[in-house]
């Protein structure tokens, strides 16, 4: 096979019709070509695959040719348990499930999982466990009706008979009609109404109504809108072109008696692949492809701004940003405009990344296992290395961390992969069946914990010590997820409750003993527009803010209900702000061409600056002040905070984390050995609200507003609101992507994933959580996601599968094996939002994924997003790979073959990380189970 610009993947040695021999084209690191090979039976069975560097995994196959056993690379750091899988047909009654049924049992060491088929291998029931600990068992029910529909699956339960979860219902012609979820108040449902005109009328729990028009052709499907009206008399209007791509996503309604309406627009080449994208706020994004199809230059532009044409030719090449590929079509390096750091990729053999740097933020190399699990991540930076290190567990669950100190933690994880230990700083966790931390130990002996209702939203977080809370919040919701009351369990001092608009925005926030009443108002473009403060029961203040914004919807003022201006925003061309002025000082910001904030200077009695600086995964890993000290800081590959090192406060500091949740910093002098440990508290949102010492005793209470800034008008550096860091210098919060304004309510530069042109969602480019700081959270800077689902996954496992790059024509045999089984689906302790989930096709780089491989195909390619030809290594399977340059992620829609069926799988570009569908993000440390639920999308074979 040879790609559009000249390489070629050859596949020889054939047997059975399996290519036993695939050699890539050369490349820096195996410059006589990559090869992988397979060992395969008379049957045709891969029994073997020897991957690019030698390490061989090998499959057996029961009398049906299923899959049957993985054996995992020998003579590795780690002994490696083997995973088995066995069906069988079941002659006696087992769960109320009638004799005759099949059952297929998963097991890696104590890792079991169980699933129940009825007659027409449809999954009745799953049984995931830890078989040395039955505490651990877990349960999802899934029911069907007489035409083979699911009507029912169950919330993950201890109950081998769980009775609450999502029910579904069906019209005459087999189209879902509402949706249910059980919760604390009674059954929730949210109704589809199909119309005349091709139009749907949605009804959510709430009862506020969604009506959405689709384009349709010949055999129409609602995957297509064209037109959304939304509660609040709010518009989304997508015009389309003949194929379906979006051509402009309009979104207006009515605010304040005054029409609004913005418009984002979105060219193409004659290739069908986007070449343009215009936002009012920031100008045009322009972008060329080489000859297979990849991301060749991207660059800003305040002038070429038509959208009628490309303008390609027009781009000087003083603001491209350019890509090289290696002849593997892996990113090599990234050469931006004068001014940005460089950046360059380099790799093993079998693809796994070896290297990413930058002359600013350093050089991270990383190694793995033969697994090709990382085992160690090094950032070279200023003379100084920071290395994290990792243990694994057989079955590929991460036990030990070692943090560039030199710290180790020990999470001695279950089977599940749930760690149940922090080292000293958190032991005896606990958790729901949906994966949420149900309690645990802190190391200085308060113990946590966390009940959820019946939805599996949050009902209680307390940490105490006997009947003494330290933190202790009582949580109640309304019918649609959002938080409606939050009462303070250690003296009502935080109590508050909260009302919600028809867009489920927060409109009033009342804490009668802290700030009183405020109340929000938004326009139809989700800006802020207004924050008022009224005395409310012992607590208030008294202030009107009014949020100005220009024609190109970036904020420039806030004035008081008089008209006076109490802060000043100004901003560059790019529609990031490069002043910042109120209450008797100022700050200016620069920024460089890859829209990240290189200085912070601030005007205040003389003036202070701050210069940063970021690796290639975007994480800021140095300050350097005026006054000559500087700060490190060392995210993880995945995005956690591990550690940083400040030479102002002569500060060395470790972050301890239990899963998703930072529970204690550990902090020395830089050149001393004293150690003194702080233990974190923090609510359901993650906010680091309460800090102990060693005694269990509170030494600092932070007491925030809803969106974010301290009460007391103090800022803290360090673990704040979300969990994001929070900088004293320019009192924002860094949020690894983008940096958050808690006066604005709003990022201060657009977001880097634009609106989703399938259904206009994600508009607005600097909205905060989705205007609702109690019900989402943004993990990185990106993109909001609810606040449950973040903090569901448990610290899981990395196996090779997770790690896997995904590509069609070296998919291994454990993939293969993982996609026979049907998928459970995610765990839905999430909240109403699940509910419209759903009810609907899901999404891939904002393309709304078709039943079929070609539906699929059709839309991404409609959506600019071209395919090229890929197959499997044993040439059994076709399909094509998707570059969505973005999202920086690579889509592969695999048409199946005779081991598995068609599916979807995503992974971010130019690395072996899974990405998430929706928006391409790392999806972190989570399980195996729960990533590939995410990143892989079953599809319909296609008829022919």
């Amino acid at each position: 096979m040879t790609d559009g610009r000249g390489y070629a993947t050859t596949l020889s040695n054939w047997y059975r019709g399996v290519p036993r021999t695939i050699k890539y084209p050369a490349t820096p690191e195996a410059p006589g070509g990559a090869i992988r090979t397979a060992v395969v039976n008379f049957l045709g069975e891969i029994t073997q695959v020897t991957d690019e560097l030698g390490y061989a995994t090998g499959y057996s196959y029961d009398a049906m040719g299923r899959l049957a056993g993985i054996t995992y690379p020998s003579g590795d750091s780690t002994v490696w348990s083997s995973t088995s899988r066995n069906f069988v047909k079941v002659n006696v009654t087992e769960f109320g499930i009638p004799a005759g049924h099949w059952r297929l049992t998963e097991s890696t060491g104590n890792r079991v999982k169980e699933t129940y088929y009825d007659a027409l291998w449809r999954p009745l029931l799953t049984r995931e466990r830890d078989a040395a600990n039955s505490a651990t068992t877990r349960y999802v029910k899934r029911s069907y009706d007489a035409w083979g529909r699911e009507i029912f699956v169950s919330y993950p339960s201890a109950s081998s008979f769980p009775g609450t979860g999502i029910w579904t219902g069906y019209d005459a012609l087999g189209r879902p009609t509402s949706v249910s979820q059980d919760s604390e108040q009674g059954l929730l449902t949210t109704t589809t109404q199909y119309l005349p005109g091709f139009r749907t009328q949605v009804t959510n729990p709430r009862g506020y109504q969604t009506n959405t028009w689709y384009q349709g052709f010949d055999q129409p499907t609602f995957d297509v809108p064209t037109s959304i009206s939304e509660p609040g008399g709010v518009t989304t209007t997508i015009n389309r072109d003949a194929f379906g791509k979006p051509l402009s996503v309009t979104r207006s309604g009515y605010w304040n008696s005054t029409w609004q309406s913005l418009t984002r627009h979105f060219v193409y080449n004659p290739q069908q692949r986007l070449c343009k994208r215009v936002d009012p706020e920031s100008g045009a994004t322009l972008l060329d492809y080489d000859a297979a199809g990849n991301l060749l230059w991207t660059a800003r532009s305040t002038s070429l701004t038509s959208t009628a044409d490309c303008q390609i030719g027009s781009v000087g090449a003083s603001i491209k940003s350019q890509r090289g590929y290696d002849a593997r079509s892996r990113l090599s390096w990234i050469s931006h405009p004068a001014g940005t750091a460089n950046e360059s990729f380099t790799y093993y053999a079998d693809g796994a990344l070896n290297t990413a740097s930058n002359a600013d933020g350093g050089t991270w190399t990383y190694a793995y296992n033969k697994r090709r699990l990382p085992t160690s991540e090094s950032l070279a930076l200023g003379g100084r290395t920071f290395a994290i290190g990792y243990g694994y567990t057989g079955l590929g669950d991460v036990s030990t961390l070692t943090y560039p100190s030199g710290l180790s933690v020990s999470f001695a994880p279950n089977a599940l992969g749930q760690p149940r230990q922090a080292g000293t700083y958190a032991s005896t966790a606990t958790y729901h069946p949906n994966g949420s931390l149900a309690g645990f130990t802190y190391g200085n002996g308060l113990t946590h914990s966390r009940s959820l209702n019946a939805r599996g939203l949050p009902q209680r977080i307390r940490d105490h010590s006997g009947v003494a809370s330290r933190l202790d919040y009582s949580y109640g919701y309304d019918r649609h997820g959002n938080v409606t009351s939050i009462l303070d369990g250690v003296n009502a001092n935080e109590n508050r409750s909260l009302q919600y608009d028809a867009r489920d925005r927060p409109i009033s926030a009342t804490a009668p003993n802290i700030y009183g009443e405020e109340i929000y108002d938004y326009d139809a473009l989700d800006n802020v527009r207004r924050v008022a403060g009224y005395p409310n029961g012992l607590g208030g203040y008294v202030q009107d803010h009014r949020y100005q914004y220009d024609a190109s919807q970036r904020l420039y003022r806030i004035d008081n209900e008089l008209g006076a201006q109490q802060w000043g925003f100004a901003g560059n061309g790019f529609g990031e702000t490069h002043t910042r002025t109120g209450h008797g000082q100022s700050w200016n910001y620069q920024w460089n061409a890859a829209g990240r904030m290189t200085r912070a200077t601030r005007y205040y009695a003389g003036s202070t600056w701050e210069n940063y600086a970021y690796d290639t995964h975007g994480h800021r890993t140095r300050s350097t002040r005026n006054t000559g000290s500087t700060r490190y800081q060392v995210y993880s590959r995945a995005g956690q905070l591990l550690y940083t090192e400040d030479s102002r406060d002569n500060q060395r500091i470790d972050y301890i984390h239990l899963g998703n949740k930072l529970v204690a910093q550990r902090s020395r002098p830089l050149a001393g050995s004293t150690v003194t440990t702080t233990w974190h508290h923090t609510d359901h949102i993650g906010s680091a609200n309460v800090e102990t010492n060693a005694a269990g005793v509170q030494t600092q209470r932070t007491v925030r507003m809803p969106y974010g800034a301290p009460y007391s008008g103090v800022y803290r550096e360090g673990p704040g609101f979300a969990g994001h860091v929070t900088d004293t210098q320019t009192n924002l919060t860094y949020m690894q992507q983008r940096y958050y304004d808690p006066i604005a309510q709003r990022f201060l530069s657009p977001d880097p994933v634009d609106v989703n042109p399938a259904n206009g969602s994600n508009f607005n480019r600097y909205w905060y959580a989705n205007n609702n700081p109690y019900r989402f959270v943004d993990p990185d800077g990106r993109f909001g996601e609810g606040a449950a689902e973040r903090f569901t996954d448990s610290y899981g496992s990395w196996t090779a599968e997770e790690r896997a790059p995904f590509e069609a024509v070296a998919v291994p045999a454990a993939i293969v094996a993982i996609a026979l089984t049907p998928v459970v689906g995610p765990e839905l302790a999430l909240g109403a939002r699940v509910v419209l989930r759903n009810s609907e096709r899901p999404t891939v780089a904002g393309v709304r994924v078709g039943k079929t491989p070609s539906e699929t195909r059709a839309a991404l390619e409609k959506a600019g997003h071209e395919g090229r030809p890929i197959s499997n290594p044993s040439g059994t399977e076709t399909g094509t790979l998707h570059n969505v340059p973005n999202m920086k992620m690579d889509v592969r829609v695999m048409n199946g073959g005779p081991k598995h069926g068609p599916r979807v799988v995503t992974a971010v570009q130019g690395t072996r990380q899974p990405a998430n569908p929706v928006d391409g993000k790392n999806m972190g440390n989570i399980t195996k189970v729960k990533q590939l639920e995410k990143n892989h999308i079953p599809l319909k074979p296609d008829k022919f």
